[in-house]
Formats: structure tokens, sequence, C-alpha cells
């Protein structure tokens, strides 16, 4: 991340992030959680993976929470078209599975980072809000002030 860019996080009320999940049960969970967590803001969502690259563009949100498995299009490939034509936007893969081939591709294709989806959502928010922190994404202003 620029020097620049880490200052405008910090200007920040809320961190933008966009969440691309091919399972429309989950993805709405994910929505419902994370839209419960102070200095996040859900600026757009699809379970559709065909109009994920446009609503990127259109949104712009610093962060894209994508799973691997959107069904009709493998999530890795849409992690590479990403960081293609958005090189500035931190990508964090999601998984309902753990394996080390799966995180290796993730990261090949310009993820900054992989998760595991938690059987318990509830812990999601936290589990991102500690590698933000990890980072040094600023996700408000009173934690942009702690991390100078």
């Amino acid at each position: 991340m620029g020097v620049g860019t880490k200052t405008m996080l910090q200007r920040r009320e809320a961190l933008p992030i966009y969440i691309a999940v091919g399972n429309r049960v989950i993805l709405d969970e994910i929505i419902r959680e994370l839209s419960r967590q102070a200095g996040i803001q859900i600026v757009g969502s699809t379970s559709d993976a065909a109009r994920i690259l446009a609503e990127i563009a259109r949104f712009q949100p610093w962060v894209v929470l994508i799973h691997c498995d959107l069904g009709t299009q493998p999530g890795i490939e849409i992690i590479s078209s990403i960081d293609k034509r958005f090189p500035g936007i931190r990508i964090i893969a999601l998984s309902d599975q753990s394996g080390l081939g799966l995180f290796r591709e993730a990261i090949r294709a310009g993820a900054r980072d992989f998760v595991i989806v938690p059987q318990d959502l509830g812990t999601l928010s936290q589990t991102l809000r500690a590698r933000w922190t990890i980072h040094g994404v600023a996700m408000n202003k009173q934690e942009a002030r702690k991390a100078r």
C-alpha cells in the first residue's frame, strides 16, 4: 500500500468494501454481520460473477472480499482480473475449504489475504478486523489515530 493510500484510509469515516459470494444465503449472512460493525461500509455486493468487475469499477471499493467458489466462474480467475484491472484494491479471498493449494492459487492470482469462512459468521468480522490491522489498514478515524 502506498503512502497516499494510507493517508486516504486514515481520512475516511469507514472502509468501503465490496463483497462477492456465489451462495446468496452466505452472502446475506456476511452482509448482515459486517453491516453491524463500525468502520465498515459495504458499497456493493453480488452473488453473480458476471457483475463483479463492472461493479468494482462503479463502486471503487478499497477492499474486495471474494469467495473462491462463485459457482459459474472460478473466483481465482476473477481475483486475477481484479488485480490486473484495479491494482490498488486489496483483495481478500474467502473460502469454506482449507488447503495450501487453494491458498497459494489465491495469493498468486493477486489476493492479499485468504480467510476461511467460519461456520459461525459472527467471528468473520473479528477475523477481518485483525487481518486489516496486521496489514496496516485503519478501520476508522479512531483506529487511524492509534496507528500513528
